[in-house]
C-alpha cells in the first residue's frame, strides 16, 4: 500500500483503524513514513500499536518526517 488517506468527513469513525488491522492480519512487518508535523497521522499510528523508529530528512522536499514499521515508525 502506497498511502492511507481517509476523507475528513469519515475520519474518527474507525475506518482507518479497520484498514490498519486488515493490513496487520496480512503482513507481519509494516514499514511506512509519515510527515512529522502531521500530528493527526502520527498520533493515529501511535494509537494503533506503532512506535517511532527514527527521524529522517526527505532530501527531495527537505521535510522532516518519520519512518514507521509494524511496531515502530520513523518520522521525516
Amino acid at each position: 500500500m502506497a498511502a492511507l488517506f481517509i476523507d475528513s468527513k469519515y475520519q474518527g469513525k474507525g475506518y482507518g483503524k479497520e484498514l490498519i488491522n486488515f493490513i496487520k492480519e496480512k503482513r507481519k512487518n509494516i514499514q511506512l513514513k509519515v510527515y512529522k508535523k502531521n500530528d493527526e497521522a502520527v498520533n493515529f499510528y501511535l494509537r494503533n500499536g506503532f512506535v517511532k523508529k527514527e527521524e529522517l530528512l526527505d532530501e527531495q522536499t527537505a521535510f522532516n518526517g518519520c519512518a514507521v514499521e509494524r511496531q515502530s515508525f520513523t518520522l521525516w
